[in-house]
């Protein structure tokens, strides 16, 4: 038996911005990663905030981010979203939507009738997509 993954999670986003920092100053960056693969089983997002995927599905890539003062999430003052994950494969039953800067965009429907996630924006993670799906998080 051939076991075919999707390579559809979504992509992390990107972002753009100007900070001010002075001589000295600590800046954390945190560079999202692209997700591993499980065959036949769940593949978990990657590195920072990335969406799992379903079975036979791509995960969705990790978020990148600059983070002032510390380490913890409440410390990000520029941040590229994170990707969604795939629905379940065989065949491709919808894309996760990619991570964005200001906005992320929704997912896609590959038939089946799965409805896709949102994306996510400055102010919230994305709406889920059919079950399992779950709703993104800041």
């Amino acid at each position: 038996m051939l076991l075919q993954m999707e390579e559809d999670g979504g992509l992390g986003g990107n972002a753009t911005g100007t900070l001010a920092v002075t001589p000295g100053q600590v800046l954390n960056i945190f560079v999202g990663q692209k997700p591993g693969i499980v065959m036949g089983g769940l593949s978990p997002g990657g590195y920072n905030g990335g969406a799992p995927a379903g079975q036979y599905a791509g995960a969705g890539g990790g978020a990148s981010d600059v983070r002032v003062g510390g380490t913890a999430l409440g410390d990000r003052v520029i941040v590229a979203g994170g990707g969604g994950g795939g629905n379940t494969g065989c065949p491709n039953h919808g894309t996760g939507g990619n991570g964005g800067g200001l906005n992320g965009s929704d997912g896609t429907n590959g038939g089946g009738g799965f409805n896709p996630g949102g994306g996510g924006s400055q102010i919230g993670g994305g709406f889920a997509g059919t079950a399992p799906g779950a709703p993104g998080e800041l």
